[in-house]
């Protein structure tokens, strides 16, 4: 058969004109061609397919929110923008719902349709959505309700006018824009995690990167409706024709694209607009996170706290404020794109368990398909008995809870007294397309629940009154004390599979208990493990262990637990009953775990934890969750032995764990929201609702109470005992199988490990042969940076011996780059030269990565020394230090504005004059600030003394440094033993005192700070130790200072210096609460203080610490102290008493002691007799006591004690000063006393002040009458008076 061949173009245009005839034909067709479109219109709907006329018929029911969702932002007008925001979370339900049933007609679109599910799905429960990322979801949807055009299309494989078939033609498209709706998604979670100061300051970053998505949207929506008219439309050309036509319209959506950030300016909130116009004025977030006080002035416009934005884990002690601005400078510093790829890799594993979770609901779903032909509230049921329970009482679309139950009850009750048992199968009709057009199709047969056997009549004792609260709490989903037909077929809907509604009911009532006491009993052992363990964890490690378990994450564990009234009567539990629960927590656990591993237990947000949870409320998964991922962080405590951990190992387990309180307390919130609306009183209900488990947590200020919480009582991780059937048995293997063989969550890098000898490699350095005389500005220089002596009895050295390494710019002869060398770091220099009257002059300026600080150096090459000299100027942001060096070169400050001289005054010589051309003038030196650098190599640069300390360049000075030099460089070659052993010895001294410095930094209270002796050594080591020899070891010693355990956020009461190692904690004086204490460090435990009223002397009993106490020991700790402190004054007294000869303390009658208890009261090292003052140990048994003698030589801290004694370092001590009786009671101020010391104070005060006064008064006095004397003098000079003697 020939192809038919086409229409001349005459023709073609004539079948238009008549098209459009027809089409603005306002005409009716009459009686008969209506009969007829009919009779066609059946005629192709038995043609076409279901799917395809439900996607019509979902279409047209919907095409309101369709044509809604599609025009996106059609203006940029406020109204339309929030209308389209806060329309999507409704809107884009019904185009999800249309894109799957587009699906089912057009397959290749479901890459595209399940990656813009998936990810809009992830964040629709997210709590507190942001509208910028909702606008950016908003053009994903527009471009998405494109696809809507192929409801016209029948056949994916249908070919187009051009030859190609519409799935070939998509199906690259389709997964291109499935790969970019992920990474948005990926991006827009990484935009939600961060904090509200992090998304403002790099605004413009963020921002942009979401509106390059939205225009990746946009073309996509272009592409797409180009490729769609082409196949729809009668021919290519025509098609064109359409593209065409379009051209303005797609001219003015690029033009809003442009104007994108202009959609995002206008969702900015006011506190928004106002952070933003701060960081603009204040030079970018550069400048801000260069200055403490911008960050402070940032933190206090966004709203935040520093105590919630700082790091805990704070190096060294550092202050909340240095916390939180290195913090903002990491954050600044981020590559973005670098994030966004760690990121995807997490988001797409969240993506996985997103699509696993909607597939298992399909799978539920379609186990309870009903027939839509039903009529009845009833008929609404999925569940038959209670569908049966429903008609039989008559309910409609709700019934109380209470009645529920009861009613419930009665029905089983009848069920099994009359024998008849229930049918197992119902015939239910699938409503589908199919079904509803064809009436041929077969039904689906399918088990709607499974019988009522009486093998099941145990679970019948289980739902009585004793258990309705629990039963009404697994249904009653809203907490309203109603039952709706919607929380009654989710109940029905969320039993296992095979499982009857009887069985389901009774594991709720009965059941769940029993697996929360069991979870509970494993959550505590593992905390206990945990606790066990951290005292062996590597020293480098410790730190992050004690602020894991320290974080108020650990503390809300404990109160969820011990909240958590659960009873311990599992043997009243049927055996049935408990079978099955063992099945359904081992299935869920599995689930959980599965989930888990997926992410690689991150919990990064609480929608993460929500995607773990799947659907459901929290407090069904909250103790398999915890037991889940505590279980995976105690494998880390097993690693954190043996293998030194990342540094945010530690802190992501937190943040896990804080993931999962955020969800808790969104559900209290939540409970709340519901009992004020019903009039109850929230606190009275949560004391019974899931058994007491969120009562504790939702009662406790964790605001007000940032440290110790856990209250008077013994906290359960140092009380509990473990319930389980192998009690007492629990060993490693009982809760970690392999220990051994444990791996960190996060990273197995092994940070810390630094290669001293890669170090001396790669460090420059040189040498009499590699760098000799040039005459030139350019290479290798040694020299120092230094502050001239003034009134101190030395110079101040910045930063000790340096390198400068100058390189002249091939490009451009004028321009200067290289690197500046100390021991703290190496940084690259930038810099210029000039000559003027022959001197050449340079200006360099050094940035330092290691801190916000930049340095300038200005000076001239001094051709007879061969030296550079010059001064130097700090600088606290590196922005003013740029701008300084852009704007005025050559010069350290700008140049004074010329004013013309005062006649009267004559002009001083000293008196520097304004530079009026800095291009020309040369440089001026600073008198304070100078520097000086040489040709010298590094090793014998030391040699080399600072010109005010006598190394000038006459010949004495010059054989001294050659004296010097020679015989260092000959013992070198040599190899020198002495020379070897001289260096190993001032670098571990200059590692001490480096080391003491950076805590006196911190204010630590230490017992041997940097004083008269030990200065000048420091300042000699830093003078003469070429960089390259003491770089490495400086960089491990900070690396061991920022992950330093101390005592974190403790004060000294005597010193008010932080406490550093050890700390002493007054059992007297710490209040009831057990939440405020007197502590001490070592250097003020015999000094009395005073606070708030409370006296503390120094006959208190104190307890020594030499690690952090974790708060959840704080309680058991100090109650076992007090009755050791009891028992062992009271046996004292008496073997103090039992002989006569000793007894100084004149106490008591003389007992009879027998020789055991003169045992026991003998020092555990020495083993003399002990008397006060001595110490405890509060840990061992039996006790261990400790004469004053041997704790001053530290027997305590023998890393190998005498045989028998299994004291150890940590085990906290407590101190008896004397045998006087405790009292254990605060001791007040009395308020006469107080009185008067405050009028004492008030009035030196005055005094003081008054002495000022007078004083000042007097210096005036004098002055004046000394200028009056003067005054008199040249009268008498001008009178010609002769002078007196």
């Amino acid at each position: 058969m020939s192809a038919i061949e086409p229409p001349p173009s005459n023709t073609e245009a004539a079948l238009k004109d008549a098209y459009l005839t027809l089409k603005n034909s306002k005409e009716r067709p009459g009686k008969k061609e209506q009969t007829f479109d009919n009779l066609a219109n059946a005629v192709s709907s038995a043609e076409t397919s279901p799917s395809l006329v439900f996607l019509n018929n979902f279409y047209t029911a919907n095409s309101a929110l369709i044509g809604s969702a599609a025009a996106g932002f059609a203006s940029l007008d406020n109204k339309t923008i929030d209308a389209a925001i806060t329309g999507f979370s409704e809107s884009v339900k019904v185009v999800m719902d249309g894109l799957d049933a587009l699906g089912a007609v057009h397959p290749f679109v479901g890459v595209a349709v399940i990656a813009f599910k998936l990810v809009v799905t992830l964040d629709l429960t997210r709590r507190g959505n942001n509208q910028k990322v909702l606008a950016v979801k908003v053009q994903m949807q527009q471009m998405m309700c494109t696809l809507f055009q192929l409801r016209r299309i029948q056949d994916p494989e249908e070919i187009g006018p051009d030859g190609t078939v519409l799935k070939d033609r998509m199906q690259p498209l389709m997964e291109q824009i499935a790969r970019d709706i992920k990474e948005c998604g990926s991006a827009c979670d990484v935009y939600l995690k961060k904090s509200f100061i992090a998304k403002t300051l790099k605004s413009k970053i963020y921002e942009g990167r979401l509106a390059g998505y939205a225009s990746k949207f946009i073309d996509y929506r272009d592409q797409l409706d180009k490729a769609l008219t082409v196949h729809i439309a009668l021919g290519v050309d025509a098609a064109n024709l359409k593209l065409d036509s379009q051209s303005s319209q797609l001219d003015s959506i690029e033009e809003k694209l442009d104007i994108l950030t202009d959609v995002f300016r206008r969702l900015d909130t006011p506190r928004e607009k106002e952070v933003m116009e701060f960081i603009e004025e204040s030079g970018g977030p550069n400048a801000i996170v260069e200055r403490n006080d911008l960050v402070l002035a940032l933190v206090d416009k966004s709203g935040e706290t520093l105590s919630n934005l700082s790091n805990k884990a704070r190096s060294g002690g550092k202050s909340e404020l240095d916390s939180v601005r290195e913090k903002l400078q990491k954050e600044v510093a981020e590559d973005l794109d670098a994030v966004l790829k760690q990121n995807f890799a997490l988001f797409d594993r969240k993506l996985e368990i997103q699509n696993r979770n909607i597939m298992d609901a399909v799978k539920k779903e379609g186990q309870y398909i009903v027939s839509a032909l039903s009529a009845g509230s009833h008929d609404r049921i999925r569940d038959t008995d209670l569908q049966n329970l429903w008609r039989e009482m008559g309910w409609k679309g709700s019934v109380k809870a209470r009645h529920f139950v009861l009613a419930l009850r009665d029905y089983f009750t009848d069920q099994f007294s009359i024998n008849t048992p229930h049918p197992s199968d119902l015939i239910i009709q699938i409503p589908t397309p199919e079904t509803a057009v064809n009436p041929d199709n077969q039904l689906m047969r399918l088990t709607a629940s499974k019988p009522i056997l009486h093998q099941d009549l145990w679970a019948l004792q289980y739902i009585n009154v004793s258990h309705l609260n629990a039963i009404l709490e697994a249904i009653d989903d809203d907490g309203t004390g109603f039952i709706s037909i919607k929380e009654a077929n989710t109940f029905a809907n969320e039993r296992p599979r095979g499982w009857g509604l009887l069985t389901w009911i009774a594991f709720w009532s009965k059941g769940w208990e029993s697996s929360l006491a069991d979870y509970k009993n494993r959550i505590i052992l593992i905390l206990q493990e945990m606790d066990r363990l951290h005292h062996d964890i590597l020293a480098d490690n410790t730190c992050l262990t004690d602020l894991y378990l320290s974080d108020s994450t650990i503390l809300g564990t404990h109160l969820v637990l011990k909240s958590t009234d659960v009873g311990q009567e599992s043997d009243l539990v049927a055996p049935e009953l408990l079978s099955i629960t063992r099945e359904y927590t081992t299935a869920e656990e599995e689930r959980l775990k599965l989930n888990l591993e997926s992410i690689g237990y991150d919990l990064d947000t609480p929608g993460t934890v929500t995607l773990i949870t799947g659907p459901g409320r929290i407090e069904r998964y909250l103790f398999p969750l915890l037991f889940l991922v505590l279980k995976r962080h105690l494998e880390a405590f097993y690693y954190a032995r043996r293998h030194i951990v990342s540094d945010d190992e530690f802190s992501r387990m937190t943040t896990s764990l804080n993931s999962i309180f955020d969800v808790v307390r969104q559900r209290i919130d939540s409970l709340r929201a519901i009992y004020k609306q019903v009039h109850m009183d929230s606190s009275s209900v949560l004391k019974s609702f899931s058994l007491g488990m969120f009562y504790d947590y939702s009662t406790h200020d964790f605001d007000a109470d940032t440290g110790y919480g856990y209250g008077p009582e013994p906290s359960l991780i140092m009380s509990w005992e473990d319930t389980s059937t192998t009690k007492n048995e629990a060993t490693e293997s009982a809760i970690i199988e392999s220990p051994e063989s444990a791996k960190p969550l996060f990273s197995s890098e092994s940070p810390g490990q630094i290669n001293a000898l890669q170090e001396l490699v790669e460090w420059p350095c040189h040498s009499f042969d590699t760098d000799p005389y040039t005459g030139r500005m350019d290479g290798f220089w040694t020299g120092h940076l230094w502050i001239t002596k003034g009134d101190t009895p030395a110079p101040f050295l910045l930063f000790g011996l340096a390198q400068l390494k100058l390189i002249f710019d091939p490009e451009n002869e004028q321009a200067l780059r290289g690197h500046f060398i100390t021991y703290l770091a190496k940084q690259e220099v930038q810099g210029r030269r000039r000559m003027v009257d022959g001197v050449e002059e340079f200006d360099v300026l050094l940035p330092f990565d290691i801190d916000v600080l930049s340095i300038r150096l200005v000076g001239k090459f001094v051709t007879e020394s061969e030296t550079l000299e010059g001064g130097w100027l700090m600088f606290v942001r590196k922005d003013e230090a740029k701008k300084g060096y852009d704007e005025h070169p050559f010069s350290l400050y700008p140049p004074l504005p010329v004013q013309p001289a005062a006649p009267t005054e004559p002009e001083n010589a000293d008196t520097p004059k304004p530079a009026d051309n800095a291009e020309s003038k040369p440089v001026q030196l600073p008198r304070l600030s100078k520097f000086i650098f040489r040709r010298t190599p590094t090793e014998v640069g030391g040699f080399c003394r600072l010109p005010e300390d006598g190394m000038q360049h006459d010949a004495k000075s010059r054989w001294r440094f050659l004296r010097d030099a020679v015989l260092h460089l000959v013992r070198s070659q040599l190899w020198s033993q002495s020379l070897i052993r001289a260096w190993c010895a001032d670098r571990h001294k200059f590692l001490d005192l480096y080391t003491i410095d950076r805590l006196q930094g911190y204010e630590f209270s230490l017992p041997n700070p940097l004083g008269p002796d030990e200065l000048p050594a420091f300042h000699d080591l830093r003078y003469r130790l070429p960089p390259s020899n003491i770089n490495p070891s400086v960089a491990s010693a900070t690396w061991t200072l920022d992950r330093m355990s101390f005592h974190y956020s403790i004060g000294c009461d005597g010193c008010e210096q932080s406490v550093l190692d050890v700390n002493f904690t007054c059992l007297t004086c710490i209040d009831p609460e057990m939440s405020n204490s007197f502590d001490f460090c070592p250097q003020c435990i015999d000094k009395p203080a005073e606070r708030d009223g409370t006296i503390h002397t120094v006959d208190h009993t104190l307890i020594k610490c030499r690690r952090y106490t974790q708060p959840y020991t704080m309680s058991w700790q100090i109650r076992e102290a007090r009755s050791m402190t009891e028992r062992l004054k009271k046996a004292l007294i008496e073997a103090s008493t039992s002989n006569s000869s000793d007894n100084n303390l004149g106490l008591g009658n003389a007992q009879v002691v027998s020789s055991e208890k003169r045992s026991e009261l003998q020092c555990s090292f020495c083993t003399k007799p002990v008397t006060v003052p001595c110490w405890a140990c509060i840990t061992c048994a039996p006790d261990i006591l400790i004469c004053e003698d041997c704790e001053k030589k530290g027997a305590s801290l023998l890393e190998t004690p005498p045989a028998g004694i299994s004291h150890r370092i940590d085990h906290p001590l407590i101190r008896l000063h004397n045998l006087l009786p405790e009292r254990f009671e605060q001791e007040k101020v009395d308020a006469t006393v107080a009185r008067i010391d405050d009028m004492e104070t008030f009035v030196g005060k005055k005094v003081a002040e008054l002495d000022t006064r007078i004083a000042n008064l007097e210096s005036t006095i004098e002055a004046k009458l000394a200028s009056f004397e003067s005054l008199l003098k040249k009268i008498a000079l001008q009178l010609d008076v002769p002078q007196e003697d």
